[in-house]
Formats: C-alpha cells, structure tokens, sequence
C-alpha cells in the first residue's frame, strides 16, 4: 500500500450505499416540498425587506425632537394669537 494507512483521508474505497426504503419519497412528495421551500423563502425575503424599512434608533429620535419642537412652535403660535 505504499505506506499509506487505510483510513488516510486520500485513500479511494469503493463502497455499495443505498438509500433505505424509510427515506425514499415519491416525486408528488418532492415536489410540495419544493413549493414549501419556495414559500418559505418568499417570507423570508418579505421580512427581510420589512426589517430595512424599520426605522433606527437615530431617525426615531430626530423624529421625536421634530415632533415635540413642532407642537411647541404651535403652541407658541396659539398663545399669540389669544393674546392679540
């Protein structure tokens, strides 16, 4: 063997393997397999496109202090014109 092992990882053995009768499908069964895997994926790729437009930590905060300057302007604005 030219002194290389039996179990050396570069060593060919020529083996006989089937697949047993529990694991064997019929292609009615592969083929909704399939359809589930593609429906699958489309949610997937739905959610992953939902989690992009989430907005950050960042633009929820500009958004609050917009929001709270606005509504203070406004109110500012309505003082005014009570007083006037």
């Amino acid at each position: 063997m030219s002194g290389r092992a039996a179990n050396d990882p570069s060593t060919v053995l020529c083996q006989n393997v089937c697949m047993l009768d529990k694991h064997s499908f019929t292609l009615q069964q592969v083929d909704l397999a399939c359809a589930d895997f593609a429906a699958i994926a489309d949610d997937i790729d739905s959610l992953r496109a939902q989690l992009a437009r989430r907005r950050t930590r960042k633009e929820l905060a500009q958004l609050l202090l917009l929001s709270t300057l606005t509504t203070a302007a406004l109110v500012l604005v309505g003082i005014e014109a009570l007083i006037r």
